[in-house]
Order: C-alpha cells, then structure tokens, then sequence
C-alpha cells in the first residue's frame, strides 16, 4: 500500500503546470491573470509557487515610489 501512495503522489506533483501570474502596478488589483493581474509584486509573490512565472505589466514597480 505505501509503494502505491508513492507512485500517486509523484505523478501528481511531476505533471502540475507552472502558472503564469500577472502584476500591473495600475490596477485595483485582482486574481493575478492577464486580464486582471495583482497590483503589487509582493502579492503575486505570497501566491506563487517554485514553478510560476511573475510578469510585470508596464512598470509593477512603480508601486516603490
């Protein structure tokens, strides 16, 4: 049974997807997608994870003025 739960739970964790998470230092802010991205980099950062990717929509840090 343990040699079971093994296989499970690296075949979950080798076949996740990285996210692509958007910042837009402009915006009210949102869910971090494209069309409604995060506001500042620290919040996009506290919802990544080691695979995602943090893309900066004009100038995110402009938020450091």
């Amino acid at each position: 049974m343990k040699s079971l739960i093994c296989a499970v739970t690296v075949l979950a964790v080798s076949t996740a997807q990285a996210a692509t998470i958007h910042v837009d230092a402009s915006c009210p802010g949102g869910d971090g997608s494209e069309l409604d991205p995060y506001c500042s980099i620290q919040t996009a950062i506290d919802n990544a994870v080691d695979t995602d990717e943090v893309h900066g929509i004009g100038n995110p840090l402009g938020e450091c003025k």
